[in-house]
C-alpha cells in the first residue's frame, strides 16, 4: 500500500507540487561566534532554529529559519595585550536555498537518506557587551545582513518523521557581531557564527 505518495514508505514519490516540512535545530556548545575575540570556545554557547521548508520532486527546495543564539568568550591571546571578553545575543531570520545532493524523499530507490546543500540571505540583530583592556566598551546594538551556508544530513524515521544534523556558517555583513572591532591594521575580516545542530522534521504536507 502507497504510504504518503510513495510506492512504500521509503520508495520513490510518485509527483506532486511538493513537500512541505517543518524543523528545529538546535546547537548546544556547539556554535560559535567567531569574531575578534579568541576564546569564543572556552565560553558557554548555544544556537536554536525553527523553520519550514518546501522540497520539490527535482530536488530543488527552499525554506525560511528564524534563529537565536547566546555567544560568551574570552580573549585567550597569549600575549594578553588585548584582555578581552565579551557576550553577544543574536536573532536571524533567513530565506534559503535547498539542493538534495543524494537520496531525498524523491530518490528513485529506496533510501530513507538524504544529504543536502543550502545558501541564501538573510538579517540579523545582535546585542552585545565587552570588555578590551579592562575597560568595558559601549554596548552595541546592529542589524546587518549576512550570508548562509551549509550541508545536512537527515534520516527518515517514517514517512512523517525525521532526524538529523547540519553544519554551516552564517557570514555577517559586519564586525560588530561580537560588539568589538579593534581599529588595527589588518582587522578587516566580518564576523562568522558557525555551527553543528542537531535537526528533527515533521512533515506537514504531501502537496496532493
Amino acid at each position: 500500500m502507497a504510504q504518503g505518495g510513495r510506492s512504500g514508505l521509503f520508495g520513490h514519490r510518485r509527483g506532486s507540487s511538493g513537500l512541505t516540512y517543518l524543523f528545529t535545530a538546535l546547537s548546544p556548545y556547539s556554535a560559535f561566534c567567531l569574531g575578534d575575540m579568541d576564546g569564543w570556545y572556552n565560553g558557554t554557547n548555544f544556537m536554536g532554529s525553527l523553520g519550514m521548508r518546501h522540497i520539490y520532486s527535482n530536488n530543488i527546495g527552499y525554506r525560511a529559519t528564524f534563529s537565536y543564539g547566546a555567544f560568551q568568550g574570552s580573549d585567550t591571546d597569549p600575549l594578553g595585550y588585548r584582555n578581552a571578553a565579551a557576550d553577544a545575543k543574536v536573532l536571524e531570520l533567513s530565506a534559503q536555498a535547498e539542493y538534495v545532493i543524494w537520496g531525498g524523499p524523491y530518490s528513485q530507490n529506496s533510501n530513507p537518506n538524504s544529504v543536502f546543500i543550502f545558501g541564501g540571505i538573510g538579517l540579523l540583530n545582535s546585542s552585545a557587551n565587552a570588555v578590551a583592556r579592562g575597560v568595558k566598551l559601549p554596548s552595541s546594538n546592529i542589524i546587518a545582513a549576512f550570508i548562509p551556508i551549509g550541508v545536512g544530513y537527515q534520516y527518515d524515521i517514517n514517512d512523517t518523521y525525521s532526524i538529523g544534523a547540519e553544519a554551516g556558517g552564517h557570514m555577517a555583513l559586519s564586525d560588530m557581531v561580537d560588539g568589538y572591532n579593534p581599529r588595527v591594521s589588518g582587522n578587516k575580516f566580518s564576523d562568522v557564527v558557525a555551527y553543528f545542530a542537531f535537526t528533527f522534521t515533521w512533515k506537514i504536507s504531501d502537496g496532493n
